[in-house]
């Protein structure tokens, strides 16, 4: 083979590898929920879990014994990648104490969080890791976190198992989250896990209610590897989305926000933070450039008023 030939052929290799380099780097991810405990030693593995996976900002929540304030001057002192979020579910939370509606007040009259931690409202039990929690959307304390999210122009991520339940309930929880909704459609409502809705279910929702929103965290392949036993969804067909899923989020590309919800030790670990990544990415490759990348970040930068990449280079 002649030289410039080869000179050529090689040249052409090159660009076309670095050109899938290029594309494959084209999508970046917002978490718009994880939260630490005590049990990761640093946070300093978020910042590297997310710069191993270009992930360029965090929602990050304090778990466990971790104080929160740690978690305050964690986002203040990384203010670009880290947005820390005000804790809702304590104890007192739980208890529905006059500490509870006190905390809430004080700390988001200080101007040191940027977001609102998860409303947890039904939770099924979880073993070691969490008790079942029954707080019911018309609760007072969920009227609270919701004046706390509108004053301060955040969105309120609601937590509810629906596939753990059934019966009156269930029924009881969706009429609840419907009155929510209709009640305050000036306060965006994101479910966590995707509220472990079926797609049929979450397309209903959404005709009726321009301000509910999905959170992808905990429905896919990934998500029992943990815990096997919760009735998580599954979005996925292998690494790639489920028709019904795909369709659903190609009719409303600007209802669906990406988040990890990371929490637990193991959850931080590189193999599981990485291969969480891979599988999303594969799965958002398959839809429009627009649609994809409204998912992985565009959403929720626009929820949470964030600074996207490109304006930060």
């Amino acid at each position: 083979m002649h030289r410039k030939t080869i000179r050529l052929l090689v040249l052409t290799i090159i660009l076309s590898t670095l050109s899938t380099i290029a594309s494959a780097e084209e999508l970046y991810f917002v978490d718009a929920h994880s939260s630490v405990g005590e049990d990761v030693a640093s946070l300093g593995t978020v910042l590297q879990r997310m710069d191993e996976n270009n992930v360029n900002i965090t929602i990050l929540e304090a778990r466990g014994k971790r104080e929160s304030k740690s978690v305050r001057n964690f986002g203040e002192s990384y203010a670009e990648r880290i947005v820390p979020a005000l804790r809702v579910h304590t104890g007192a939370y739980q208890k529905n104490t006059p500490k509870y509606y006190k905390q809430l007040n004080k700390r988001s009259d200080s101007g040191r969080w940027r977001a609102l931690g998860e409303v947890v409202m039904y939770r099924a039990w979880k073993g070691s890791v969490g008790n079942e929690v029954i707080v019911y959307p018309d609760d007072e304390r969920v009227k609270a976190a919701v004046k706390v999210a509108r004053e301060n122009g955040w969105p309120v991520i609601a937590h509810i198992e629906f596939s753990s339940m059934s019966g009156s309930k269930r029924e009881r929880f969706k009429q609840g989250l419907k009155e929510l909704l209709s009640a305050n459609p000036d306060v965006a409502v994101v479910m966590i896990h995707m509220g472990q809705l079926r797609a049929k279910e979450a397309r209903e929702l959404f005709s009726q209610h321009p301000n509910l929103y999905l959170m992808t965290s905990r429905s896919d392949t990934l998500s029992g590897e943990f815990n096997t036993k919760q009735n998580w969804i599954n979005m996925f067909i292998g690494k790639k989305l489920r028709d019904d899923w795909k369709a659903l989020i190609n009719d409303y590309p600007d209802r669906f926000v990406f988040a990890l919800d990371m929490d637990l030790a193991e959850r931080w670990l590189k193999s599981h933070y990485h291969n969480k990544i891979e599988l999303w990415r594969s799965g958002l490759s398959d839809l429009p450039s627009s649609v994809a990348n409204a998912v992985a970040h565009g959403n929720a930068e626009r929820l949470w008023k964030l600074t996207p990449k490109s304006a930060t280079k």
